[in-house]
């Protein structure tokens, strides 16, 4: 009986959640930014603090040699900024 009322839950919200993503956009944050605003865009893009989301980019430019560096760079140019929206 729990099973049937989770899944009634469920299909009561999925159409809130899928509106939610649909008007979602990835750009970069304004107010949130140390150097150009990628991190902090995509840590509001997932919901998370843009503090996370500069700690993993800090680890993946150790780890991946400073690969990272060049798409922050690349990420940088083809996000747009959230005033352009």
């Amino acid at each position: 009986m729990t099973f049937c009322k989770n899944i009634q839950t469920l299909k009561s919200i999925f159409p809130y959640i899928k509106q939610k993503l649909y008007t979602m956009k990835l750009v970069k944050s304004s107010y949130n930014k140390m150097l150009t605003g990628v991190c902090g865009g995509i840590g509001n893009y997932l919901g998370i603090d843009a503090t996370v989301v500069r700690a993993l980019f800090g680890v993946s430019v150790i780890v991946s040699f400073g690969t990272t560096l060049l798409v922050y760079a690349i990420l940088s140019f083809i996000m747009p900024s959230e005033y352009e929206y």
